[in-house]
């Protein structure tokens, strides 16, 4: 089994979660949030979710490398 460089684990993991369909959900998700936020709360909310799900996956991501190397 080939061991990634950080470089190369970083690129992985931004090619498996910045995709469109994740990018898509979340603008959904922020749109048809709550309909008296204005644009502002929208947008921070597409903004927070995507970090808070970008963090969670890559996290994921990092503990499955580890537990593989094992």
């Amino acid at each position: 089994m080939k061991i990634l460089t950080n470089a190369e684990f970083l690129n992985k993991f931004d090619d498996m979660f910045d995709d469109e369909e994740n990018i898509e959900r979340i603008r959904e998700d922020a749109k048809n949030g709550n309909p008296n936020d204005d644009w502002t709360n929208k947008m921070f909310k597409f903004i927070q979710q995507y970090e808070n799900e970008r963090t969670n996956n890559l996290v994921r991501i990092a503990l499955k490398e580890f537990l593989i190397k094992d």
